[in-house]
């Protein structure tokens, strides 16, 4: 599963990057690495972008770089 196709307020540990260097390390710097836990906060409009969560850090994504983020979905608590 990849994070652009988290549902709404759901949490996910990241598995996997599949990005170019650069991007990896960008995300790293934002605390996106495998074996983070990450949530969706909001989608920001139809195909727009998608409002993270990652422990006190928000941030905004692009769906297109979501998809190249594998996650695995946690159980709501």
């Amino acid at each position: 599963m990849t994070l652009d196709s988290l549902s709404l307020g759901a949490t996910a540990r990241v598995t996997d990057l599949n990005c170019e260097p650069a991007w990896r390390e960008r995300l790293a710097g934002l605390g996106l690495l495998p074996g983070s836990r990450v949530q969706l906060i909001q989608r920001l409009g139809r195909g727009g972008p998608l409002k993270l969560r990652i422990g006190r850090t928000e941030f905004v994504m692009r769906p297109a770089q979501a998809a190249q983020i594998l996650i695995e979905p946690l159980e709501s608590a």
